[in-house]
């Protein structure tokens, strides 16, 4: 049975012997790529392709657009310090594609703790007149009424008002909101806890439900100029804790 020096010797024998083969013993990485698997559901039930929802009201919704940002993301670890390697921060979400999978960058071996993010775009890109060019900063849709600025969200549809299952346009309601971003948001987080191991690809879950993003929503109110601020106050809210970890 070898000692301790006999162990010794032969590791040293065997490294020797890979180094004038030419071989080197193979090297673990030290970082990886990290993804986000974002579902947007209904409830505990996938959004289905007819975007058809209930608001905080229980009237039924049909949604024809529904996109918002997310921004500021960042990946903290237990020492409460964030994860350097993320090159892309700022998410558009577009319930016409209700399941995506985006690459965040690529990050250190460890574990992570928690996902901040800022429901709507971050205090960085407030109030800019101009904005970084390309996705997800080129899409028409997200402007605000003149141009200069971007949208935190944006929602249309119709209320089936009569609740007979049709919606119809002309008779059910239409809505419209566009959440203007003028005012700097919170950042929030949650715990998901993952380990990036060896370099090893990681993908991470995230379920944004629209039945929490409609609590105490009633899109079939007609408000005036203030009543319509509270509410896009009130969908930021509720966007904010809509967001968790699968």
């Amino acid at each position: 049975m070898l000692g301790v020096s006999g162990l010794l010797l032969a590791c040293s024998v065997l490294f020797t012997a890979c180094l004038k083969d030419g071989v080197l013993p193979p090297k673990v990485p030290t970082e990886g790529l990290v993804s986000l698997d974002i579902r947007i559901t209904n409830g505990p039930f996938a959004l289905t392709e007819a975007m058809r929802i209930e608001d905080g009201t229980g009237a039924k919704v049909q949604l024809n657009t529904l996109k918002f940002y997310l921004s500021g993301v960042e990946l903290w670890n237990a020492d409460s310090a964030a994860l350097s390697g993320l090159s892309n921060t700022v998410l558009l979400m577009d319930a016409r594609q209700p399941r995506s999978i985006i690459q965040l960058g690529v990050i250190p071996n460890g574990h992570i703790e928690e996902f901040r993010f800022v429901p709507g775009l971050a205090e960085s890109f407030s109030g800019q007149g101009s904005f970084p060019q390309g996705h997800p900063f080129a899409d028409p849709d997200m402007q605000d009424p003149d141009g200069s600025g971007r949208l935190n969200l944006l929602m249309e549809g119709y209320v089936d008002v009569n609740d007979n299952g049709v919606f119809d346009e002309g008779i059910d309601h239409a809505f419209e909101h566009r959440s203007v971003c003028n005012t700097p948001r919170p950042p929030k987080h949650f715990h998901i806890h993952a380990d990036m191991v060896d370099g090893q690809d990681l993908t991470l879950g995230i379920q944004i439900d629209l039945r929490i993003l409609m609590l105490a929503v009633d899109l079939s109110a007609s408000l005036d100029p203030a009543e319509e601020a509270a509410l896009h106050e009130l969908l930021l809210n509720n966007l904010s804790a809509a967001i968790r970890a699968l």
